[in-house]
């Protein structure tokens, strides 16, 4: 994905990934996101809104993993008004891991909302959702 920042403007929706090792789950996981993070970038192309949000995706391995387990907040940039949101992803690949990271993309919009509704931006964080759901590829 570009880097808009030195424009003035920002990415509407990005992804990106912190790789803890070479194990082969972390492999068939950077694989999945690379997929993922190039479908978000079609599906908000030519988007924009009042507020950004930057997915970053965590890769366990023998290096590093998680110390948590649930999607957390970990930035809010007010310059740029985007929200960057760590979001840990399991040892184990699931049968549809592409899925799975879009549910837990997800799942990390549940955390974002949250912090919507206590900052009273709610309406700024809706379209983000219904383009998440929308990569969903299996029922």
């Amino acid at each position: 994905m570009t880097d808009l920042s030195e424009s003035g403007e920002h990415q509407y929706l990005s992804a990106g990934a912190i790789v803890g090792g070479q194990r082969p789950s972390a492999r068939r996981w950077s694989e999945t996101y690379r997929a993922w993070a190039k479908a978000l970038e079609v599906a908000s192309e030519d988007m924009s809104g009042p507020l950004s949000v930057s997915f970053v995706f965590l890769v366990p391995g023998e290096i590093l993993s998680a110390d948590f387990t649930e999607p957390k907040i970990t930035a809010f940039r007010r310059k740029k008004q985007q929200i960057e949101i760590q979001i840990p992803l399991s040892e184990s690949v699931p049968e549809h891991p592409y899925d799975a990271m879009t549910l837990e993309a997800l799942s990390a919009l549940t955390v974002i909302e949250e912090w919507a509704r206590k900052h009273k931006r709610v309406e700024d964080v809706l379209p983000v959702r219904a383009i998440v759901a929308s990569l969903k590829r299996s029922n």
